[in-house]
């Protein structure tokens, strides 16, 4: 009975430390990143999701994958300059934004 619990509550240490190290670098509760979090990291550079719709622009050129089997988007960049904008697209057809958080 004791090594039963004692598994137990190493499990509930071990999720709960998945679940801060996902909140960590998406900013959503979960023991895995799901689709739309609300932060994705990409080259080093935190991105945060907009809620405002907006199109993938013509031209848009695949980056990445997101969570939630998402496909990363951005416009061609100029030369030396960071993305601001991504756009995730998701199988369902649905596209979020994110947008450049912070500075350099």
């Amino acid at each position: 009975m004791g090594g039963v619990l004692v598994v137990v509550v190493l499990a509930l240490i071990a999720g709960a430390i998945q679940a801060v190290r996902v909140h960590d670098v998406y900013g959503g509760w979960g023991l895995w990143p799901g689709a739309n979090s609300p932060r994705i990291p990409f080259h080093g550079r935190d991105y945060v999701r907009d809620d405002g719709a907006s199109p993938v622009p013509a031209g848009a050129v695949v980056l990445g994958s997101a969570p939630g089997n998402g496909t990363i988007l951005s416009s061609p960049p100029d030369a030396g300059y960071a993305r601001t904008v991504l756009y995730v697209r998701y199988p369902n057809g649905t596209v979020t934004v994110y947008v450049l958080s912070g500075g350099p």
